[in-house]
């Protein structure tokens, strides 16, 4: 939760400075709100609700950032097709919002975080979709397009490029998975090292009954106590002990 408001006061300070003023008021306000809003979970930290409200926050979080891709105005001046949101950075923050998953140390959480980002990408390209009477894409585009027939294309207040919206959200997906097993790696290396540091001390607590606590220290940091072969004494043959019963000549 803190590495989140902390994310979400940069980007605040982002738009402060880079849009002007007072426009970057509204988008300014929003995201402090979003931030502040973001420190309530903290109160469901040790009761029976904290799993599934991590679930229920980080759902909101992507959320949150699709409607932001379909409903916010581009500008406060003329009406600017909302399909040109996807020329601007606004659905790179679903990467900050998985990212801040991680931190979570759980692989679960973080599928379902990027699960919500895919879904919600795949919601906010429908709803601007549906809103287009018309449709234009690369599949618009001659074979060996000139300059200028390219950029008709790519700037048409119609465009829509589908195909890229799949490869964003296969991107998200990808990323998430990658994630999600780092996560789990990291929790098999500490689960691996706490059984460990948890029967080097049942040693010394075994030994402490029998030796000062510093010569157990001692014995199980040298690796003294590692279990090691020994030699099987050799056997007296019959004739052996023969040999020593008789009379020397």
């Amino acid at each position: 939760m803190l590495g989140r408001t902390g994310a979400l006061v940069a980007i605040a300070a982002f738009y402060l400075v880079a849009f002007q003023w007072p426009n970057n008021l509204v988008p300014v306000a929003l995201i402090l709100t979003v931030a502040a809003a973001g420190l309530a979970p903290l109160a469901l930290v040790g009761s029976r609700w904290e799993r599934s409200g991590r679930y229920a926050f980080f759902a909101f979080d992507m959320a949150a950032i699709s409607a932001l891709l379909a409903f916010a105005p581009l500008s406060g001046g003329d009406d600017i097709p909302q399909n040109f949101v996807f020329l601007s950075g606004r659905s790179e923050y679903y990467y900050v919002v998985v990212a801040l998953s991680v931190l979570t140390l759980s692989p679960a959480l973080v599928l379902w975080t990027g699960l919500c980002a895919v879904v919600g990408l795949a919601g906010a390209t429908a709803w601007i979709l549906s809103g287009m009477e018309r449709v234009v894409s690369f599949g618009d585009l001659p074979r060996s397009p000139l300059r200028e027939e390219f950029m008709a294309v790519v700037f048409s207040p119609d465009f829509l490029a589908i195909p890229v919206r799949v490869n964003a959200g296969l991107m998200i997906a990808l990323s998430t998975a990658i994630a999600a097993l780092a996560v789990h790696r990291a929790r098999n290396v500490v689960r691996t090292h706490a059984a460990v540091e948890e029967k080097r001390s049942r040693v010394q607590q075994l030994l402490g009954r029998y030796v000062p606590a510093q010569v157990a220290q001692q014995l199980v940091d040298e690796g003294r106590l590692a279990p090691r072969s020994s030699a099987r004494p050799p056997s007296c043959s019959p004739t052996s002990r023969a040999s020593r019963g008789s009379p020397s000549a």
